[in-house]
């Protein structure tokens, strides 16, 4: 005699991936809270509750490293296919360290979604050391800040289950400060814009001068770049900035606000 299928309740278990989730246990409750049946799902993930009563129905489905998930399920005459996902419980740490290997302790670590949006953050401890518990499996970007560091960026999965290791090297940021001056006088420059160009023209910062004509600029990349102040005839030059430390660098324009007729000199 052929197995009936009216009112068989069946289906798919898969992960967030996509793929099938085996020895996944389900427990179908009734209205009262009752457990009617306990079962696993096959190692090809799928699943089935033999002819329960006609009725509406929870169905609990639970699998180690992933978020418990409950589903209303209502079974009639007929067979009831049920495909379920479930999400990856995961987590992420690691240690934040310099180039010379020295932990950074109080560096910030921030975990954003696709759509930029923070899902959580985080500081690295004494020794360096983060850890991020309780997020769910995927891809993320995790970006990591530290005083005196170039920031880091990098997009990472937390994969199916546990807790992936990433660890960070933060490169030490560059600055460049100095002052405007009048080339004749020496009489400092304020409210003369100072900016930083790549070698391929673009902008990478840009800041005003202070009262006293002086200008920083910081959180900067090695590299060689050129610098020029503007609001006046402008002048540039070119500047190399190491791994780390400040690099001073006074600029010398033709005339000051005073000058008469906009004339350089």
């Amino acid at each position: 005699m052929g197995a009936r299928n009216a009112g068989t309740l069946r289906g798919l278990l898969r992960d967030h991936a996509g793929d099938p989730l085996a020895r996944a246990t389900l427990t179908l409750v009734d209205r009262h809270g009752r457990q009617k049946y306990l079962t696993r799902s096959h190692e090809d993930g799928t699943y089935t509750l033999p002819e329960p009563e006609p009725g509406a129905y929870l169905l609990v489905v639970s699998a180690e490293g992933h978020r418990p998930r409950a589903v209303h399920v209502t079974v009639g005459e007929e067979a009831v296919c049920a495909d379920i996902a479930l999400t990856g419980i995961g987590g992420l740490r690691g240690t934040v360290r310099d180039v010379q290997g020295t932990p950074v302790a109080g560096a910030g670590v921030t975990v954003t979604a696709a759509d930029g949006e923070v899902v959580t953050s985080a500081k690295t401890g004494p020794d360096g050391g983060y850890a991020i518990t309780d997020l769910h499996a995927g891809t993320f970007t995790v970006r990591v800040q530290a005083p005196g560091h170039r920031p880091h960026a990098q997009e990472v999965d937390t994969g199916r289950a546990g807790a992936p290791t990433h660890d960070v090297t933060l490169v030490p940021a560059a600055g460049a400060a100095g002052a405007v001056r009048h080339e004749r006088t020496g009489r400092p420059v304020a409210d003369a814009r100072v900016t930083l160009l790549d070698a391929r023209g673009q902008v990478v910062a840009s800041t005003t001068t202070t009262a006293d004509g002086t200008y920083t600029l910081d959180d900067l990349a090695p590299g060689v770049y050129t610098v020029v102040a503007a609001g006046f005839p402008p002048v540039s030059t070119e500047v190399a900035l190491g791994s780390g430390g400040e690099h001073q660098l006074d600029l010398h324009v033709a005339h000051d606000a005073d000058a008469a007729g906009g004339q350089s000199s």
